[in-house]
């Protein structure tokens, strides 16, 4: 068990080195950061179009169309948010996207 607790150890600490090196290769602009926040913003602003759309209509094929349309702008708003993440706060992304936690040292 103290084999496996070791070569996890070891790899965290490969990790740690490779966020930091990162970390060192890209440095997010405020244009980056800026970008994805008006990206943010008009995935919401189709979104509420949509779901407006689709409270209003009595057509059901057409509600399908426009749940189908709410989960696409759902998916991009996710993965602009994500890229935010990523730029401004890669440390934590890199934890809650590869699982892991720092450890001490």
């Amino acid at each position: 068990m103290e084999d496996i607790k070791g070569e996890r150890d070891k790899e965290l600490s490969i990790f740690s080195k490779s966020v930091k090196e990162l970390r060192e290769k890209i440095k997010p602009s405020d244009s980056n950061l800026k970008a994805c926040e008006f990206a943010m913003e008009f995935e919401n602003s189709g979104y509420r179009y949509y779901n407006d759309a689709f409270k209003s209509s009595t057509n059901e094929l057409l509600k399908r169309f426009f749940e189908f349309l709410l989960a696409e702008e759902k998916k991009h708003y996710d993965i602009i948010e994500n890229l935010h993440t990523y730029l401004s706060d890669s440390e934590n992304w890199f934890m809650y996207e590869e699982g892991s936690f720092p450890q001490g040292g």
